[in-house]
C-alpha cells in the first residue's frame, strides 16, 4: 500500500537508541527519514507534542512506524507507552517498543505501571543478556500478531519449502542458519524461578532510588532526572569551580575514576551538558556501594578544584 517509498518516515525520540539509525540505514530509508520527537524533563517522549507531529499531515512524509523506548540508554526512562499506543492505533501506524534494556522490569509489580499499554504494541524487542546474565547473543522479538512473522519468511525449492509443518525459526528472521539461542534463557528461567528473577531485578532498582533520594539532598550535586529504572545521571559541582568549567569537571572525574579501575562510572550528554551516569544492573549492587562511588566522585572533583585554584 505504499505509493511513494521516498516519503516513508520513522518517528522516535531524541533519546532513542542509535540502533534505530542502523535500522533506517539497513531498510534503505537513510537517517534523513528519521523524525525526532521531543522529550520531557524526565527524558520521555512528550505525548502532547508528539500528537501534533503525528496528526498534522506533511506533504513530504508518511510516518509508518513509531518507536517508543522502555528504558532509554542515557537515563533509563520509559516512554508513556499506553498513550502512544492509542495514538498509533488511531493513525494506523506500526508501534514498536524498544525494551532491550527495560522490558524485564515489567515483571516487577512496583514498576509494572510504567509499562501500561505494552500489550498494544505491534512488536517489542528485549535483551535478556542485560539483567538476567544470559550469554550474548540472546535477544527476543515479540509480535502481537504471530502472522506478522510471515512478513520475513522466504521459501526455496530445497529448503524452507512452503507447506512444511516442522518448526523452523529460519522463517521468522533473516538468518536461516542460527544457534539455539533460546536454550540459555529457558534454562536460566526454569532454574531460578520467577520469584528469584524478580528479587534479582528489584535489588539494583531500589539501590538507585535510594541513591537518587540521597543525591537530591546534596548541595554539591545536581540531579538530572528522577530514575524510572536503574540508571541515574547527575553533575558534581565542587567548590571554587565556575559554571563554564562544569563539563570539564565531569570529564575529569570520569576519566580519573575509570583509570583507577576500582569503580565503574560512565558519562553522557543531556540537554547539551556533560553528565556523570551510574548504572545498576547486578543484584549485588547496594545503596551503600553507590554512596561510596559518590564519595570517590567528590574526592576526584576536589582534586580538580585544587588544580584550578
Amino acid at each position: 500500500g505504499v505509493l511513494d517509498p521516498g516519503r516513508l518516515a520513522v518517528l522516535c525520540s531524541y533519546s532513542a537508541h542509535f540502533s534505530i539509525r542502523h535500522a533506517a540505514r539497513m531498510m534503505g530509508l537513510g537517517e534523513g527519514r528519521l523524525v525526532m520527537a521531543p522529550v520531557d524533563e524526565r527524558g520521555r517522549i512528550d505525548v502532547g507534542r508528539l500528537e501534533a507531529m503525528v496528526e498534522s499531515p506533511r506533504p513530504e512524509r508518511d510516518i509508518f512506524c513509531l518507536v517508543a523506548t522502555a528504558g532509554t540508554t542515557s537515563t533509563g526512562a520509559v516512554d508513556p507507552i499506553g498513550p502512544i499506543a492509542e495514538l498509533c492505533q488511531t493513525q494506523d501506524i506500526w508501534f514498536h517498543v524498544d525494551g532491550a534494556y527495560g522490558l524485564a522490569y515489567s515483571l516487577l509489580p512496583e514498576w509494572k505501571p510504567l509499562f501500561a499499554g505494552i500489550e498494544l504494541a505491534d512488536s517489542i524487542c528485549w535483551d535478556p543478556h542485560k539483567q538476567l546474565s544470559i550469554p550474548i547473543p540472546n535477544s527476543v522479538l515479540f509480535v502481537r500478531d504471530g502472522e506478522d512473522f510471515g512478513r520475513m519468511a522466504l521459501h526455496s525449492d530445497y529448503f524452507n519449502r512452503e507447506g512444511e509443518v516442522e518448526p523452523n525459526p529460519g522463517l521468522k528472521s533473516p538468518p536461516s542458519t542460527r544457534p539455539f539461542a533460546a536454550l540459555p534463557l529457558v534454562t536460566s528461567l526454569r532454574q531460578q524461578g520467577l520469584a528469584r528473577v524478580r528479587e534479582r531485578l528489584a535489588a539494583p532498582l531500589r539501590a538507585i532510588r535510594s541513591l537518587a533520594e540521597y543525591l537530591d539532598e546534596q548541595a554539591d550535586v545536581d540531579l538530572c532526572h528522577w530514575p524510572d529504572t536503574g540508571i541515574l545521571c547527575f553533575r558534581i559541582r565542587p567548590e571554587g569551580v565556575t559554571a563554564g568549567e562544569l563539563d570539564r569537571v565531569q570529564e575529569f572525574v570520569y576519566r580519573r575514576i575509570m583509570a583507577a579501575g576500582q569503580r565503574s562510572i560512565s558519562m553522557t550528554r543531556l540537554d547539551g551538558r556533560t553528565v556523570l551516569r551510574v548504572v545498576a544492573i547486578s543484584p549485588a549492587v547496594t545503596a551503600e556501594a553507590l554512596r561510596e562511588t559518590i564519595a570517590d566522585v567528590r574526592r576526584v572533583a576536589a582534586e580538580y578544584s585544587g588544580q584550578v585554584s
